[in-house]
């Protein structure tokens, strides 16, 4: 018989290739995979911040509307206010006519926690104070545990916004700090009353 030539090539790897390809292979895999959660880790963290800087412009928005209509608000959370939660900030505007106006739009932002996660909460009432509000919006959701906390200016009106409902005629800007666990920002407006028409 006629022995067949051998070939190095067909000889396969040697032990230290293979020694080399084992000892490097989980090497590149973990950096890829380190890589991969990075970059995973930064997509949620940007997904996180995106949706907060959508609460923080649809909140802004709807914030100047009501505090630039508000007549009269409070900081008291006893105070009779638009739905349920806990309340945060209440603006009234709108009265009727006569002696004793009453008025029909109240926007009571509150807070609500559901399943542990709690939310900065937006009621209006347009036919006067009522514990069921025409309508409820989530205004800034995920709150952190501090939440949110409302300064008024000047601050001298601070101490009677926070023990019932008052004009907001010598109230120059409402600011409401809100707490995420990404960071916080702050809404702020003023008042613009306009006493002869009873609206901004």
């Amino acid at each position: 018989m006629f022995a067949r030539p051998t070939d190095s090539r067909d000889a396969g790897f040697s032990l230290i290739e293979l020694l080399v390809v084992i000892i490097v292979l989980p090497m590149i895999m973990g950096v890829l995979a380190l890589a991969i959660g990075t970059t995973y880790k930064a997509q949620t963290m940007i997904s996180a911040h995106l949706a907060d800087a959508g609460d923080i412009l649809s909140t802004q928005i709807t914030f100047d509307d009501d505090v630039q209509s508000a007549l009269l608000l409070t900081t008291d959370p006893s105070a009779p206010q638009c739905g349920a939660g806990t309340p945060i900030l209440g603006l009234e505007w709108n009265p009727t006519t006569g002696s004793s106006p009453t008025y029909q739009s109240v926007a009571s932002y509150v807070e609500v926690t559901t399943n542990g996660l709690t939310s900065l909460v937006r009621n209006l009432c347009t036919s006067g104070i009522s514990t069921t509000p025409n309508s409820t919006t989530v205004m800034v959701q995920n709150l952190a545990t501090s939440g949110t906390s409302v300064t008024l200016t000047p601050s001298t009106l601070q101490a009677n916004a926070a023990s019932g409902w008052i004009g907001a005629q010598s109230i120059t800007n409402v600011a409401v700090a809100i707490t995420q666990p990404h960071g916080s920002f702050i809404v702020a407006s003023s008042p613009e009353v306009n006493l002869s028409l009873g609206a901004p």
